[in-house]
């Protein structure tokens, strides 16, 4: 397996984990740094809450990524120690502890891990470097030269470091084997000192493992973290003093801080999951099971046109099936037999997957073309670790009472096969069969489920659809809506005073008096729902209101511009050199050369002390009436001691920064002259010994990237700048395609992970859902006056830090994304950047606005920008006109 490429939301949550570390170090505080990247500057009295790992480890940093069922969390893993290693712990050499919920995904891991070829491993080997990949029995005894000779990298059970297991001795055992690891005890700080557990008498601290850890500081990553969120985890895990701790997991408890989280649109976008679910219900399960049947053998046909005629690639489309427990009617055994005898299924195209039979393990690779597997029976979940993106359709016999009943099955029917959208839409989609007399209730389960796997409630309701009666109609692989229908009515046998339910239930049911009848004119949510029913006063009442919900789910909703395939194209703006056109990014100034060799090397006092900082601040700070200590300089400096100074010269520190310190636009002939004076000057003019610079060459990394990265934006701004004025350079083009911006043309690919959660109905917006908008706010009244403007046709959200899915322009120093993107009626583009008055006339918001008036310039009147000054919208009437 070759290195697999990071999606955009995979990258985005890694730029996360850098920003919180780097302003870990800034900062000096986990805690501040977690508050700082996460404040929200248009609510600035929002401040995020930080919860502490445990009382011993009071400002670690510590910190969650949540990702949904099919995100990839373990690439992502993968790649977090060189995040951490570089921009927190500042080292040469770490030791990662990957902490997993069970000896199956342990094994798993540790194999992928230990395989050069996989792309975990090679991921792993990109961030940190040479790598030796151990389990706990090899880890015990483990020496000095082995430490310092790679990277170590430790997969356990979450189980090993709980003190009630027989695992926790084994941690803590003294081995003379690990002796050497102890020569240098007594010269580490006080702090860690203090933590290194002791033989009885007190002379020396045992030789184990768990205090070889103490003393490397380890990167602890947390695999499925909800599992081991308790006092008693992280409690043990204080006593191997981790450098950082970072979960990852589909569902954070509320102790979890949680830094990025991905959402369900954005693996949609990012092709990885089908999507909707399309459920089915049915009161007898053979009828049930007979449709489950007849559309698993539909979407195989559909496979064997998407290979011919498609996006190609070979796809067996598989059923899960559930079966009751042994005590209940239809049990795994009755299931078997019911597919090969009524339905005639040869018995090698079956498998069984229970806790006492697992007929799956006869089959290492369910996606080979040469597995006859198209039925797997199961009852509460299929074996930890088992994926297969061709599971299509998930057939339960068991009636869905609770979300528990199917989320340990519903994940594995979602990846989609190769990450790549199919041609047939019907083979975008995942397929759900149910035993229910109610599907009002089946409904509100499966999609409380996928909120179990990681998904938020909001998106859950637009991930599950009934399909049409039956299932069977002709259009099942095609159609989005199931009724054509716009209102439904339901007689009820009570009053029912919506007038005294609110907005929310108002806006889409209303009473007919007359007719004693309830008025649904739209999908009705649970909370609506159960406003509703507690109005009522009979059982009767009640029954209507659920009847009611029922066939709401399958009334036709308001159809959103793009789901009426209304095309959303923005010219961008260009640079064109000769006949060749492209958009105009970075790579257009950052290219062109500058020299560093010319620029001043020497760093002043302010921008590196001669001294360590952590020296000058002291170990302990007064912080909400308690003390605590500076963790990260501390961390840093205990670092820094395991590391060997000998052997050093003035050219190996240069090379050592050369190679540190990214420059793609610098040759290194450049900074190598640099670097070389830098140090030069340090050295002879300052009076800092080249030993003292080595001991120090993380900080001292950190002061010349400081001063390089200040020399590139000056010589960036004035490449920038020349570009600007040259008025042939930079174009728009609107009949151009190669010069057009599109917005994707899927509903559920829009989006991230703050879905819009205010009761304002936006008739205009593109998408179906708006996405990173709050309910109230100066922006939310931006968009509430764009969906009101007559020249709007229609109008978008657009999302920032997403280029290949939201309008950008370059700005010197990164990509600009504005607030609103909208199309005219007569088909002009204008594009809204929202500020606040406080911040109209900033620096930024000067940039911006340049960059976006020049656009609207160079279109020749096809573009229309404006940046009203808070809530001055008559700015943009204006520029209607």
């Amino acid at each position: 397996m070759s290195e697999l490429r990071l999606k955009t939301y995979q990258q985005l949550t890694l730029d996360a984990m850098k920003d919180y570390f780097k302003a870990c170090v800034r900062l000096d505080s986990a805690e501040k740094a977690f508050i700082e990247v996460l404040r929200d500057e248009d609510t600035p009295l929002a401040v995020p809450q930080y919860h502490t790992a445990a009382e011993e480890l009071r400002d670690l940093p510590y910190v969650c990524l949540r990702l949904p069922t099919g995100a990839g969390k373990t690439l992502l893993a993968s790649h977090t120690p060189g995040v951490a290693m570089r921009h927190l712990l500042h080292a040469d050499r770490c030791v990662v502890l990957w902490l997993v919920t069970s000896d199956t995904i342990r094994k798993q891991t540790l194999d992928a891990l230990k395989d050069r070829e996989h792309a975990y491993r090679i991921a792993l080997e990109r961030g940190i470097g040479d790598v030796e990949v151990m389990d706990i029995d090899q880890a015990i005894g483990i020496n000095r030269a082995r430490l310092n000779g790679k990277n170590i990298v430790i997969v356990a059970t979450i189980q090993s470091f709980r003190r009630d297991k027989a695992e926790w001795l084994r941690v803590h055992r003294d081995s003379s084997a690990s002796m050497d690891v102890f020569e240098r005890w007594e010269s580490v700080q006080d702090d860690v000192k203090g933590r290194l557990e002791r033989l009885e008498d007190g002379e020396r601290p045992l030789f184990s493992l768990a205090n070889a850890l103490c003393l490397r500081r380890p990167i602890v990553i947390v695999d499925e973290a909800h599992n081991a969120n308790t006092p008693l985890s992280y409690d043990t895990l204080a006593k191997v003093y981790p450098s950082c701790i970072l979960e990852f997991t589909a569902t954070p408890k509320s102790a979890s801080n949680v830094l990025h989280s991905v959402s369900a649109a954005e693996l949609d976008a990012e092709e990885m999951i089908k999507m909707p679910i399309r459920l089915e219900t049915r009161p007898q399960w053979k009828e049930l099971l007979a449709d489950a049947i007849q559309t698993l053998y539909r979407l195989d046909q559909l496979a064997k046109r998407e290979r011919a005629e498609g996006t190609g690639g070979y796809v067996r489309p598989v059923m899960l099936l559930q079966a009751q427990r042994k005590n209940e009617d239809v049990t795994v055994e009755v299931l078997h037999e019911c597919l090969k005898t009524d339905h005639r299924i040869p018995e090698e195209q079956i498998a069984i997957a229970t806790g006492t039979e697992d007929t799956l393990t006869d089959h290492n690779d369910i996606m080979a073309e040469n597995c006859p597997i198209r039925f797997i029976i199961t009852v509460d979940k299929l074996r930890e670790g088992w994926d297969c993106p061709f599971a299509y359709v998930l057939a339960t016999v068991r009636e869905i009472q609770s979300s528990t009943a199917i989320e340990q099955i519903l994940g594995r029917v979602m990846r989609l096969p190769y990450a790549q959208k199919k041609k047939f839409e019907g083979l975008n989609h995942a397929y759900a069969f149910s035993v229910s007399a109610h599907i009002g209730a089946a409904l509100g389960n499966l999609r409380e489920s996928l909120v179990q796997i990681g998904f938020e409630k909001m998106e859950a309701r637009d991930m599950v659809i009934p399909s049409p009666d039956g299932g069977r109609t002709d259009d099942l692989f095609e159609s989005e809506d199931v009724e054509n229908s716009r209102a439904i009515s339901i007689k009820t046998p009570e009053r029912i005073p919506i007038e005294t339910l609110g907005a929310e239930v108002q806006a889409v049911v209303a009473f007919d008096e007359a007719s004693s009848s309830l008025t649904v004119t739209g999908r009705m949510t649970e909370s609506v729902m159960n406003r509703l029913k507690d109005s009522c006063s009979t059982a009767a009442g009640k029954a209507a209101v659920m009847d009611a919900f029922v066939q709401s789910q399958r009334l036709k909703r308001r159809r959103a511009p793009v789901e009426d395939g209304a095309p959303f194209d923005v010219p961008m703006l260009c640079y064109r050199q000769g006949d060749f056109l492209e958009p105009f990014e970075d790579a257009h100034f950052m290219d062109r050369p500058w020299e560093l060799s010319k620029c001043c090397a020497e760093l002043s006092e302010s921008e590196f002390p001669g001294h360590s900082s952590v020296k000058e601040t002291g170990e302990v700070y007064q912080a909400g009436g308690q003390l605590r200590t500076r963790f990260v300089s501390l961390l840093q400096e205990q670092m820094e001691r395991l590391s060997d100074e000998r052997g050093w010269s003035v050219a190996r520190l240069a090379q050592w920064l050369d190679h540190s310190i990214p420059h793609r636009d610098l040759p290194s002939a450049e900074t190598g002259i640099f670097l070389t004076r830098a140090i030069d000057y340090l050295t002879t003019e300052r009076g800092i010994g080249l030993a003292d610079l080595v001991y120090q060459k993380y900080r001292l990394r950190n002061a010349l990237e400081q001063r390089i990265d200040s020399y590139r934006q000056t010589a960036r701004q004035e490449a920038y700048q020349t570009l600007l004025a040259d008025t042939l350079a930079l174009t728009v083009d609107a009949s151009n395609p190669y010069a057009i911006f599109t917005y994707t043309r899927s509903p559920f690919s829009y989006g991230n992970c703050n879905p819009y959660t205010g009761h304002h109905d936006f008739s205009k917006h593109y998408y179906p859902r708006v996405f990173e908008l709050r309910a109230d706010g100066e922006e939310f009244e931006c968009a509430c006056f764009l969906d009101s403007l007559p020249e709007v046709e229609y109008w978008v959200r657009n999302i920032e830090r997403r280029p290949d899915a939201s309008f950008w322009l370059q700005t010197s120093t990164d990509k600009f994304y504005p607030d609103f993107v909208c199309r005219l009626q007569d088909g002009r583009i204008l594009v809204i950047e929202y500020k606040g008055e406080d911040r109209w006339s900033n620096a930024d918001s000067r940039e911006k606005r340049n960059i976006g008036e020049l656009w609207e310039e160079r279109s020749g009147g096809a573009c229309l920008f404006a940046m009203p000054k808070g809530k001055d919208f008559e700015t943009i009437r204006q520029k209607l006109r």
